[in-house]
């Protein structure tokens, strides 16, 4: 009975702690207001900072769900593509002084709210303002220009992606493919590094717009084509990468990795009716031949390989070999001792097969050649020291495919 009265007067207390006030609950921001932004759409392009994840509506209002992660908006921030970028159209403020932003993205994908600072007149927090392209000297880019025979070649209002809702002008370029066209402009894509041009006729004033520039010739018979090719991010078919023993994912990689490393083949220009060697010589420089590519991590290092078909046009080639030389590859002669000693230490780290005599010698002994002596223990534990020659043999493609070691 004492048990039941003391609950009964329980509930009693808590009765009249409910009636007398109420309890505290988890507090919500309130819109104090929110409408669209008037000012140009060019001037509220805008790129996530990572900092703040994207919301349903601003993140502090009751109900708001998540969109986007800040881990998934800084992938967007670092993302090599024109459609990470998003434009700001409506403006709130919160009972709090936040400011958020509704923003979409250029592809239409992603929806939602971010906060976006303190400042109504200044993009913060999760956004900031997004130079999508840059300006490129155009002055000369002289003579006449054609659309190449492709319906891709198509003309739009801004570079493709540059800006929300990119509209095509010319649609049919197979309609113009010998009207002469002039370049009045150029410009950059900031996250692709891939140049279009602004191109008009004189004589069809409804042809105009921008283009990538591979859409275009200089001359109107398709078999004395300019080639005019950006490697920047390797999407182009005149490139080919060839990586031997890696997934597609690690072919990936080594696209990135050349777009990167090889800065003067973004968007290089080359004749192919030019097959003299001089010109071909400065093409295989521009597009980095014989580069040696970090990949990183366990990855073998690729060669940049540059050759040409019977048209001329430039063929890149990325060479990789993803094994180990196995030990059977080694041939290890003279000293028995000195042998021993070097079978125990750094013999067994990879060497990849296309490594240079330089790298074998600095991953076999620590430097970039063989060491006139190398220092061993012999059965006496006494130290002593062999004369050392490497001699690498290679197949031809260029591949190692034994190092032969003798301990004088």
């Amino acid at each position: 009975m004492k048990k039941i009265s003391f609950l009964l007067a329980s509930a009693a207390v808590f009765g009249m702690i409910t009636a007398g006030q109420s309890v505290s609950a988890k507090s919500y921001a309130t819109v104090k207001t929110n409408e669209y932004m008037k000012t140009s759409g060019t001037t509220r392009n805008v790129l996530p900072t990572g900092s703040n994840a994207l919301y349903t509506k601003a993140g502090t209002l009751k109900g708001a769900k998540l969109i986007l992660t800040k881990s998934q908006m800084n992938n967007l921030k670092n993302s090599s593509s024109s459609k990470s970028y998003f434009r700001a159209y409506k403006i709130a403020t919160t009972s709090r002084n936040s400011v958020y932003y509704k923003v979409v993205s250029f592809d239409g994908k992603y929806r939602g709210w971010v906060y976006g600072g303190s400042k109504t007149n200044q993009f913060g927090g999760g956004i900031k303002y997004a130079n999508t392209t840059k300006k490129v000297d155009s002055s000369k880019l002289t003579g006449d220009y054609y659309f190449k025979n492709d319906p891709a070649a198509v003309t739009r209002n801004y570079p493709t992606m540059t800006q929300y809702k990119v509209k095509k002008i010319v649609t049919n370029p197979q309609k113009y493919l010998n009207v002469p066209l002039k370049v009045n402009k150029a410009a950059q894509r900031t996250k692709e590094g891939s140049i279009y041009y602004y191109v008009s006729s004189d004589k069809y004033p409804e042809v105009k717009g921008w283009i990538w520039r591979g859409y275009l010739t200089t001359k109107n018979d398709s078999s004395t084509d300019k080639n005019i090719v950006s490697f920047n991010a390797l999407s182009s078919t005149d490139v080919v990468v060839k990586v031997k023993g890696l997934s597609s994912d690690k072919e990936y990689m080594a696209r990135y990795v050349y777009s990167n490393q090889v800065k003067t083949a973004n968007a290089y220009q080359y004749d192919a009716n030019d097959k003299s060697a001089s010109n071909q010589a400065k093409i295989k420089q521009a597009l980095g031949d014989g580069t040696r590519l970090d990949l990183g991590d366990n990855l073998p290092t690729g060669v940049v390989k540059v050759s040409f078909d019977s048209q001329g046009k430039a063929i890149v080639t990325i060479v990789g070999d993803g094994t180990e030389l196995p030990d059977s590859d080694y041939t290890l002669a003279g000293n028995r001792d000195a042998i021993n000693s070097f079978n125990g230490s750094p013999k067994h780290l990879p060497i990849f097969s296309n490594a240079t005599d330089q790298e074998v010698a600095q991953k076999l002994f620590g430097q970039s050649e063989a060491p006139i002596y190398y220092s061993y223990t012999d059965s006496n534990g006494k130290i002593n020291k062999s004369l050392v020659t490497m001699e690498v043999k290679r197949d031809s493609d260029g591949n190692i495919t034994n190092i032969s070691i003798n301990f004088a």
